[in-house]
């Protein structure tokens, strides 16, 4: 019996949908105010204007108003942006001075300080300058929300939860506990919110879990005219899970997910090009494919910097440190030979499955007397001062300026190409230029968390990347209704992987999971097969190659013979001939050696042929119409083969 779907509903949501239909409703005629969009560097999109209109609907028409919300929204849809919006709304409209970011990870921290804090920030999202009615306001980053706060000012603390929760539950100096949250109202801004249910699946209330300690906060203050805040955000929830769906039921105040942050065209389209090859093959593929779309860039009239970007994901440290090694060697070595070998030797074992891969390899071998330049501009681009690996023996990441660096791929002044790493950039990192993932196979995972991982990383690398065509930069795609393969070279991010049917199951089921649509950058299909028990436990199904013949189609007009089967008739035809029959003893051994003679045909004519073709079922025209398409009559084929057969 089929599993019933379950239907998900939020009251929030359908009763702030509800309300923009209403036209007796007083949230019909709310427009975002126009300071919100003045003071931020990018003006918010419509699904995050959507996002802020809910949020006002539930604080000024729902009673009481909720104190704890949730937006879920897409990875990559702007959620930062849309804190920043909210951070202005809070202040203006409710009041608020003090504002808490809070995340379970260093690098999201560490992104967020560059969006919120630090106006010289390539990243910063806030104008130089914030004014809202003539006043001009300040940011302020903070350990401790001050006692005496000054006007015209927005104080923002940023902390890990882990941080956070040591402070509320271990007594220290110079920390805030939590009789700093009851001295002035604060909004809470807890992003990657998935992680702050731990005591919900556990349901240990009492453990002084991250998801605790940040309740804690929110209940600090009892005065309900003045109460403290709580604004989730996160792109990955398990709804499916009752424990969860029932904490966040109606606390979700606006849902965009990843489908249709696809479908309305911000992100990458994502293809999956899944192969045999070794992970050294893998490596040398993406260079080629990653410098053809530089190219191809270029070529169809792209302007300003074009670099995209590579990222090689390893399962461990030790794995992406000997891939970083084994890449530098590959580059170092490459030569022009080699590489001509290489591609000609990748379209024969691979059928040209890969359409991006395909563009690229006839590229390269219609500008074979260019090779050689070709193959110095990927020693300078690929040069090992061009490749970043995040990851360090012990596993950490981000030593002095690796940080910067990675989070700001797409400026002109950054040169790398290439970024090796295990499992830390699955979040907060929001480059845009990524264009190629390669899954270094060596140890990884096919597990559900491993491939869940792969498809968060995915989603992070499905960004738009705005590049300037005809002096127009676009934030959304371009190229969805174009025939060309421009969409494919400019707007899609490639994951390579493996071709194994059961890891590849996996895969899409966390991508369906994530509601993240992908496609095969492939024409051919992998097959599945099933094999006994007894046999994967072989030495030929561990370690063993399969080796396969191609298929081609071929045109009816070249199956004129049956020779081109392989059967042929020799010239002189003799035949045996033997006793019609002898009555012997039964001991007689003589049959075991019966003697014959020869006798050569002499006046072969039609007649012998159509006897034959009487005599034997194979010439029957139903059966020899199988084999020779377009015969149409046997005296009409008969009399023409006749006419040229050796004998006749």
């Amino acid at each position: 019996m089929a599993k019933a779907v379950k239907v998900l509903r939020f009251p929030l949501v359908d009763q702030a949908e509800e309300a923009e239909k209403d036209l007796f409703s007083q949230h019909q005629g709310y427009h975002i105010p126009e300071y919100i969009n003045a003071n931020l560097v990018h003006t918010l999109r419509h699904y995050q204007d959507q996002a802020i209109r809910n949020y006002h609907y539930t604080q000024t028409q729902v009673k009481p108003s909720p104190q704890h919300v949730l937006f879920n929204m897409a990875t990559g849809s702007g959620k930062t942006d849309l804190m920043a919006g909210l951070i202005l709304y809070l202040y203006q409209e409710q009041g608020y001075r003090n504002f808490l970011f809070t995340v379970n990870t260093n690098s999201v921290l560490m992104k967020t300080k560059e969006n919120l804090v630090h106006k010289t920030s390539d990243k910063y999202l806030f104008q130089d300058k914030i004014e809202v009615e003539g006043q001009q306001i300040s940011i302020q980053q903070v350990d401790r929300f001050p006692r005496i706060q000054q006007d015209n000012t927005i104080y923002i603390k940023l902390s890990s939860v882990q941080k956070l929760s040591d402070d509320l539950f271990v007594i220290k100096e110079n920390t805030m506990g939590f009789v700093d949250y009851e001295k002035h109202p604060v909004a809470i801004l807890a992003d990657e919110a998935h992680h702050y249910s731990a005591s919900t699946k556990s349901e240990k209330e009492s453990e002084n879990t991250w998801e605790s300690a940040i309740h804690k906060v929110l209940g600090a203050r009892d005065d309900q005219n003045q109460k403290n805040l709580l604004l989730e955000f996160t792109a990955t929830v398990d709804f499916e899970k009752d424990v969860i769906y029932n904490k966040y039921r109606d606390k979700v105040v606006y849902r965009y997910p990843l489908n249709r942050f696809m479908f309305d065209g911000y992100s990458k389209q994502v293809k999956r090009i899944e192969t045999s090859a070794s992970d050294q093959d893998k490596m040398l593929n993406v260079v080629l494919l990653s410098q053809f779309r530089k190219y191809r860039a270029y070529a169809e009239g792209v302007t300003g910097t074009f670099k995209p970007v590579i990222m090689f994901k390893s399962a461990k440290v030790t794995v992406s440190l000997e891939a970083h090694r084994l890449f530098n060697e590959l580059i170092q070595n490459l030569n022009v030979t080699d590489l001509l070998n290489f591609i000609k030797r990748q379209q024969l074992l691979d059928s040209n499955k890969s359409s991006a891969l395909e563009l690229a390899y006839n590229y390269y071998l219609k500008n074979e007397n260019n090779l050689a330049k070709i193959v110095h501009e990927i020693k300078q681009d690929f040069d090992p001062r061009n490749i970043l690996n995040a990851n360090d023996a012990r596993g950490n990441m981000l030593e002095k300026g690796q940080y910067e660096a990675l989070n700001t791929l797409e400026s002109p002044n950054n040169l790398y190409r290439v970024v090796f790493a295990v499992a830390k950039l699955t979040e907060g990192w929001d480059v845009l230029n990524l264009y190629d993932i390669v899954r270094i196979e060596q140890e990884a995972p096919t597990n559900k968390k491993a491939t869940l991982v792969e498809a968060q990383l995915i989603g992070r690398g499905a960004r738009y990347y705005p590049f300037v065509l005809e002096g127009v930069k676009s934030y959304r795609r371009r190229f969805d209704q174009d025939s060309s393969n421009k969409q494919l070279l400019l707007e899609t991010l490639h994951y390579h992987t493996m071709n194994e049917p059961q890891y590849l199951k996996q895969l899409v089921s966390s991508l369906k999971q994530m509601d993240l649509p992908t496609g095969e950058d492939k024409k051919n299909p992998p097959l599945e097969i099933k094999v006994k028990s007894a046999f994967k436990r072989t030495e030929a199904y561990k370690t063993g190659r399969i080796y396969y013949n191609e298929t081609e189609e071929v045109d009816d007009g070249w199956f004129n013979s049956i020779q081109k089967y392989g059967i042929s008739h020799p010239v002189a035809i003799k035949r045996n001939l033997n006793y019609g029959s002898r009555e012997v003893s039964y001991q007689d051994m003589s049959s075991l050696n019966i003697p014959t003679k020869s006798i050569p045909v002499k006046g072969f004519d039609a007649r012998f042929i159509k006897k034959a073709i009487q005599r034997l079922e194979f010439y029957q025209f139903h059966n020899l119409k199988k084999y020779l398409p377009l015969i149409s009559s046997m005296n009409k084929n008969f009399k023409m083969k006749l006419a040229t057969h050796p004998i006749c």
